[in-house]
């Protein structure tokens, strides 16, 4: 998986953020932009997405240690999964993890990785 734009947004700023990966994780195969609305209280909701399939709801969560998102998609049966994503900042740039869930709240598959600073 690798992220493309993940930033830490100011609470003026509407966040976006691309992201690619494999068909298998739970991410849109040539990748997605999830854009929200601006941040109030560390939590932001979906706007905007450019991807396929895209999520039927997500929001945006921004403490002051990381950034994550929680993402509901519909498979063309009616039937849902959840996809969880996180990254704590590190000051060597951050450890990301993600997590997919099916309809039943079963833990399908988790990847776990870090994101290095390239300043």
């Amino acid at each position: 998986m690798s992220i493309s734009t993940a930033r830490r947004p100011s609470p003026s700023i509407s966040p976006s953020g691309r992201r690619t990966a494999p068909p298998s994780s739970g991410c849109a195969s040539k990748g997605e932009t999830l854009r929200f609305a601006p941040l109030v209280s560390g939590f932001a909701a979906l706007i905007g997405a450019e991807a396929h399939p895209a999520p039927r709801s997500a929001n945006l969560i921004v403490p002051p240690d990381s950034l994550g998102t929680e993402a509901l998609f519909n498979h063309a049966d009616g039937s849902f999964w959840r996809r969880h994503f996180n990254a704590r900042f590190t000051p060597a740039g951050a450890d990301v993890i993600v997590w997919v869930f099916d309809a039943a709240g079963t833990r399908a598959r988790t990847w776990r990785g870090s994101a290095v600073r390239d300043d």
